[in-house]
């Protein structure tokens, strides 16, 4: 990927990942992930420019990864999963 950037970080800035579970449905279809959620800085340079990320799966499908605050996503309609995360979210602040 001609675009793509690299960011060298230290192992030692890393903390422990929260690891959470989600069983789900869509599309009628019970669905299961395990999350691994770090907290990770990236250079102020960083993604400045966009607004959001696209991306390929390992199955080529095409997804797009955009940033938002989560106390905006609620009252917008806007559901965080799995249960647990918003609030999570908060102790990082």
């Amino acid at each position: 990927m001609a675009n793509q950037q690299i960011f060298h970080l230290s192992p030692h800035r890393f903390k422990r990942p929260l690891v959470m579970e989600n069983i789900y449905e869509h599309e009628g279809q019970t669905g299961h992930e395990i999350l691994f959620i770090a907290n990770v800085t990236f250079p102020p340079e960083a993604f400045t420019t966009q607004e959001a990320i696209t991306f390929q799966e390992d199955s080529g499908t095409e997804i797009t990864a955009r940033w938002f605050d989560p106390e905006e996503l609620t009252p917008n309609g806007v559901d965080l999963f799995p249960a647990g995360l918003k609030q999570h979210l908060k102790t990082l602040r």
